[in-house]
């Protein structure tokens, strides 16, 4: 934990293979810190974990990402883009709040619960997609959200309406009506090739940033 808290100098980061997590407050206000990647054996990134790291504007999440504690994110306030794969099965409250420039997020397959101020004053998130398996929005997840314009849902408006909604969410309510019954037009790409013996794997990624893998690829003779 705190490894790297307030270090001004660090600028790249790459976590390699052997590390199963991101403790709390690693590298919080890291401000010179400009790209994360994660390997896919990171199960769990810390409360706080790079919190004020204001000139992070890269991060490739771990396929293996499990959880994402509170504040993790906070104030992020360079990062674009956040795509999450499906392992991921929590969320911290405020984990991504005041990333101001954050324009994309992809909320994987399966996942059900976005906390309180998850996405909150991401004054620049225009495309979110959300998939089929959410049951609860929070309060304020996606409050101050102004830019918002696309809602991919694969969902009929039945399943939208049965979505437990919290308070200060109801731009994208009203922005995701539009946007019902979106068809994933899906691309694969091999991760790992087939054998004789062994199944291959594949990522399958939609237009809208929706993902799903596919760990049953054969070979055909």
């Amino acid at each position: 934990e705190e490894a790297f808290k307030d270090n001004t100098s660090v600028e790249s980061i790459v976590i390699n293979g052997t590390e199963l997590e991101i403790g709390d407050r690693a590298f919080e206000n890291c401000i010179g810190l400009t790209k994360l990647v994660m390997a896919d054996s990171i199960a769990y990134v810390g409360e706080s974990a790079f919190e004020g790291c204001t000139a992070l504007a890269e991060v490739s999440f771990s396929y293996g990402l499990e959880k994402i504690a509170p504040y993790a994110f906070f104030a992020c306030d360079s990062l674009k883009s956040v795509t999450l794969y499906p392992n991921l099965k929590e969320m911290g409250e405020f984990a991504f709040y005041d990333c101001e420039n954050l324009e994309t997020v992809v909320i994987p397959s399966d996942f059900t619960v976005i906390p309180q101020g998850a996405f909150g004053d991401c004054a620049k998130l225009t495309n979110l997609s959300l998939p089929l398996s959410i049951d609860v929005i929070d309060n304020d997840a996606f409050t101050g959200c102004a830019s918002l314009k696309t809602v991919y849902y694969v969902g009929s408006s039945i399943a939208w309406y049965g979505i437990e909604w919290g308070e200060g969410n109801d731009l994208l309510f009203q922005v995701s009506y539009n946007n019902f019954n979106h068809l994933h037009d899906f691309k694969a790409t091999v991760s790992k090739e087939p054998d004789c013996t062994n199944f291959g794997t594949a990522v399958n990624t939609c237009v809208c940033g929706y993902t799903y893998f596919d760990n049953k690829i054969m070979v055909y003779l």
